[in-house]
């Protein structure tokens, strides 16, 4: 089964999750994947969207903010693996 990824650039994604799941009506994709300059790790903790669990996420630590984030279907099963560089 071919999974639909959607992904975009967005400013204060805590704030816009209900915005961004009705502009994908009615085919949500199977992944979300964010990219913000100003996300932080205690704003991904309180980013919620209705049907989709928090997958991964990666925040910059040594300038301030920038990241990724992705969000997957309730009912997909995946592997979650360390993608970060040491």
């Amino acid at each position: 089964m071919p999974l639909n990824i959607y992904h975009q650039s967005v400013r204060r994604l805590k704030w816009k999750a209900n915005e961004l799941l009705s502009q994908l009506h009615p085919n949500f994709p199977h992944k979300l994947c964010y990219f913000e300059h100003l996300m932080n790790h205690l704003e991904l903790q309180q980013t919620f969207f209705d049907n989709y669990k928090f997958g991964f996420s990666y925040c910059r630590s040594l300038h301030e903010k920038e990241g990724v984030c992705v969000f997957v279907q309730e009912d997909l099963r995946y592997v979650k693996i360390d993608m970060e560089i040491h």
